[in-house]
């Protein structure tokens, strides 16, 4: 019997006709398709960055962020475009399309479960954000690897994880773990790997003094809890802003007028680059002209300020000596650097030997003569500079801005010689001047340094063998170290520590005492009682009685043997 494969009859005698099923779309020009995530049977194209996922919608709809994107797409065959990673959404597709009986957890790699947690997060998928956090718990990374997901993803234990394991390991923080952390986390940690450190040296210090017999009364725990609060160390020491000198009068003027045009090229000149004021405040570039008898500062583009100097003193500086030799007298020469480091500088230079109690020489001024003698080529100048800013003790961050300007190496090892030996902690603008890598440097050292002041928590031998209040102070601090809240008990008698801090106990001292004998009469068993005191004297031991008060207890001692003995 013959059957129309494309018509069938049906009871009412209508016919029906077959369709094939519907085809996939063709992708678009230009897209490539994933080979992993294309099925034949997908109803939703999913466009990443020039690449094509073929998936079903309802794997798409577990992510609650993807459902108000699908419900405006035309079904079946919707197409979403979406700027992400695509091995991100490969990663994904790999867990999502993962059959229990198939896959295990041991086939998804830590950048497998970083990239689906990385979607779940951002599209909402409750489930898959927990399947990822704890397959990852369960890998025991590195600690430092969790913290860039822990930022990312807002896990706040793997962060709070990594940041302990970095405060209390021995290695230094390297430089990629510096940057990693960011500035300011980089800092704080640093405090918290030294306050550590710090402890331990104050255990050590602690367990030096008991060592030797101390005439100081006992430490209350109270004591011991002050001490430690005064090791905290307060970061918030940045220095004031400097207030610029006045300038001298007679010294300079100002007038206003618009910016003169281009010199002529012939026209002599010399740059000098733009600084910063020791306050910290942007001073705008600025161009100066010099003449024989002054020099001319114009700061900003309509300002002008003119220094009325002498040509000798303008020609100690070899730099500039050359450019008024080139030029006819009268002459201009036109500098542009900043305004108050040459205002600074020339109230120096016109101060004379007798005179120098009466310019307060600050390291504004200092500064900006050591600047403008080197721009120029003044020795003498600079290393008159140099030695008043050495002199000067000033805080060691101070010296590295100017040392890396200048060029001084010398300065610039002296000042990170300082960062490491300083007693403070470092702060976040200290760690920014510095910059990563000789942060980094420092931090290294400064735990180096510190370690090698700490040690290890004494055996329990040694605590047993202290006096109590000795005791209480070193298990203060070991327990501040250790940030422990409590500390085991001892189970040392405390009031036998107390009376007797250095007796030891024997068997033989444990044996019940004969009273019909005397104490052995040889000099290491001679009762302590002082050679001639007069009085009534009691040997103990036997039972023995004398009184006699002109007799010495040296006499008595020698005629031991006629002692009368009590039963």
């Amino acid at each position: 019997m013959n059957i129309d494969t494309t018509t069938l009859e049906n009871q009412n005698g209508a016919e029906t006709k077959m369709e094939d099923p519907p085809k996939s779309p063709t992708p678009t020009s230009g897209m490539k398709e994933d080979m992993e995530f294309h099925f034949p049977d997908g109803n939703v194209y999913l466009r990443i960055n020039g690449n094509e996922f073929f998936v079903h919608r309802y794997k798409l709809l577990e992510f609650r962020g993807m459902g108000s994107m699908l419900e405006a797409q035309p079904e079946p065959n919707s197409v979403l475009e979406l700027n992400e990673d695509e091995n991100d959404v490969r990663n994904t597709f790999r867990v999502l399309y993962a059959s229990l009986y198939y896959a295990s957890v041991s086939d998804f790699g830590a950048p497998v479960l970083a990239s689906a947690l990385r979607l779940a997060t951002r599209y909402d998928h409750p489930a898959l954000r927990k399947f990822a956090i704890d397959n990852l718990e369960r890998m025991q990374l590195p600690p430092m690897d969790y913290l860039p997901l822990a930022r990312e993803f807002n896990v706040i234990e793997w962060e709070k994880r990594a940041l302990d394991h970095l405060a209390i390991r021995d290695e230094p923080i390297t430089v990629a773990e510096a940057s990693l952390l960011g500035t300011e986390s980089f800092v704080a940690m640093i405090v918290r790997r030294e306050q550590r450190l710090v402890q331990a040296a104050h255990l050590k210090s602690a367990q030096e003094r008991v060592a030797t017999p101390s005439t100081e009364p006992p430490v209350t725990p109270d004591a011991t809890i002050k001490d430690a609060e005064e090791d905290v160390i307060d970061l918030s020491d940045a220095p004031d802003d400097q207030t610029p000198a006045d300038a001298q009068p007679g010294m300079s003027e100002e007038a206003n007028g618009e910016e003169p045009p281009p010199s002529d090229p012939s026209y002599p000149r010399t740059r000098l680059h733009l600084r910063q004021s020791l306050s910290g405040t942007p001073t705008s570039s600025s161009k100066q002209a010099a003449h024989q008898n002054g020099v001319t500062k114009k700061p900003g583009r309509k300002r002008k300020q003119v220094f009325a100097l002498h040509r000798y003193k303008l020609e100690e500086f070899r730099a500039i000596k050359t450019l008024t030799y080139d030029q006819n007298v009268p002459s201009l020469i036109e500098i542009q650097g900043d305004a108050e480091d040459f205002e600074n500088t020339f109230k120096l230079l016109y101060t004379s030997s007798y005179t120098i109690d009466s310019l307060e020489l600050e390291p504004p001024i200092l500064f900006s003569t050591l600047r403008v003698a080197t721009e120029f080529d003044h020795p003498s100048l600079r290393a008159f500079a140099t030695v008043r800013l050495e002199s000067l003790k000033l805080r060691a961050i101070e010296y590295i801005g100017i040392a890396r300007e200048l060029n001084m190496k010398r300065w610039e090892d002296m000042a990170i010689d300082k960062l490491i030996d300083q007693e403070e902690s470092l702060t976040v603008d200290e760690a920014r001047i510095l910059g990563t890598n000789a942060f980094a440097h420092v931090t290294a050292q400064r735990e180096l340094r510190l370690r090698k002041q700490a040690l290890s928590i004494p055996s329990a031998e040694y605590y047993s063998n202290l006096p109590f209040h000795q005791q209480v102070n070193l298990r203060e601090r070991v327990q501040a170290m250790l940030g422990l809240s409590e500390l085991p008990a001892s189970t040392t008698s405390s009031k036998a520590q107390v009376d007797h801090p250095s007796s030891a106990t024997s068997p033989q001292d444990t044996l019940p005492k004969r009273k019909d004998r005397l104490p052995d009469s040889s000099p290491s068993k001679k009762a302590r009682i002082p050679g001639n005191t007069p009085g009534i004297v009691r040997i103990p031991g036997g039972g023995a009685g004398y009184r006699n008060h002109g007799t010495t207890v040296g006499e008595l001692l020698g005629r031991r043997r006629s002692l009368r003995i009590r039963g």
